[in-house]
This record gives structure tokens, C-alpha cells and sequence, in this order.
């Protein structure tokens, strides 16, 4: 799903971007980070508990393998973020906002504007920023995200709304989005 597949018969782009920086660490990690911490910490416990017992052979292997599966679930989401940011694609249309991801863009989020809360914004000093719906992603959020989405609240909660991360103009598209909101039938009317 790339580019024009994607847009309703007489939909147009109102503005498009991708984020200008791609962070590793956001405020929401602060939950995520000594969770896994404290995994990779009883990972090294036990495998000294294993080596101390004198079962070099197979315990040095096991240890072995459960600290690159431990280091793996402390960095795959950081490395995961990365190289999602640097491929993502925001679209505001006059009707919906698209949120391509994944190299090809094959990973595609679209959301009509009249469905979603009112923008909130982040804004820095040069006048980028990040916008979300209703409210930024909690602490909880992290939690609830923390092994796949949606495994925590209860699957039946419906999912958040996309966050657009580090984008130029945020009070630009901030505006787009809310006059995009307020239109009969879901219409932008310029």
C-alpha cells in the first residue's frame, strides 16, 4: 500500500512529513527500562549461579543463550523504534491520517479525523514537535506495550490513536487536523 492506493475518491493531502529525529528513549520508558533491567539482571544471576556450579559445558551454553535472549528483549524495542522512525510516513488528508511504516510502507495505519479526540501538542523551539490525540501515551501505555500490543489492558479496549513524533510545523498541523475535525461529513473545506 504505497502513495495513491491508499486515498478515498476525492481526498487530498493537506500536509505530509516524516520525523526530523528519531529518538531511542522517550519519556514512557522510564517504566519500561528497570523492568528490563531487572531481567537482564536475574539473567546474569542465574547464569553465575550455573557457572559457580562447576557444569561448565552445558551450563556455559545455557547461560549463554539466556543472556542474548535477554538482551535481545532489553534492545529490540529501541532498535525496533529506530528503524521505524526512519521510515515513517505521516499523511493528514482531508479526511483521515495515514501512518505509513516498514520499508515499503507496508505497515499502514489510517484513521478518519472526526473519530479521533482533539490534537494535543509538544512543542520545541525551532517549532517542531509531536501531536496526540486526547492525551500522550502514559507511563501505563508503556506497561500495557511492553511484550506486544494490546497483551494488557483487556484485549477488548480499543487501540490508541497514532502519536505523530518530532514533526515540523506541529502548530501547522495541529490546525489542519482540528479544522479537518470540525467540517460537516468529515470534509475539509478550505
Amino acid at each position: 500500500m504505497r502513495g495513491v492506493e491508499v486515498f478515498l475518491p476525492g481526498e487530498r493531502v493537506l500536509w505530509e512529513s516524516r520525523p526530523l529525529r528519531h529518538r531511542l528513549f522517550r519519556s514512557t520508558d522510564v517504566a519500561m527500562v528497570p523492568l528490563q533491567a531487572v531481567a537482564l539482571w536475574l539473567a546474569v544471576a542465574w547464569g553465575r549461579q550455573v557457572l559457580s556450579d562447576g557444569t561448565v559445558g552445558n551450563g556455559a551454553m545455557a547461560f549463554a543463550a539466556i543472556l542474548l535472549i535477554a538482551l535481545f528483549l532489553v534492545l529490540a524495542p529501541f532498535i525496533e523504534r529506530a528503524v521505524l522512525s526512519r521510515s515513517t510516513r505521516y499523511t493528514v488528508t482531508t479526511r483521515r491520517l495515514i501512518v505509513r511504516k516498514g520499508r515499503a510502507g507496508d505497515r499502514v495505519v489510517m484513521v478518519y479525523l472526526n473519530s479521533l479526540p482533539p490534537p494535543v501538542i509538544l512543542v520545541e523551539s525551532d517549532g517542531s514537535g509531536s501531536l496526540a490525540f486526547g492525551a500522550f501515551p502514559t507511563i501505563l501505555d508503556a506497561l500495557a506495550n511492553l511484550y506486544g500490543p494490546r497483551t494488557w489492558p483487556a484485549r477488548s479496549q480499543p487501540p490508541r490513536p497514532p502519536v505523530l513524533w518530532d514533526v515540523p510545523d506541529i502548530k501547522q498541523v495541529r490546525d489542519f487536523i482540528a479544522h479537518a475535525r470540525t467540517q460537516p461529513g468529515g470534509v475539509y473545506r478550505v
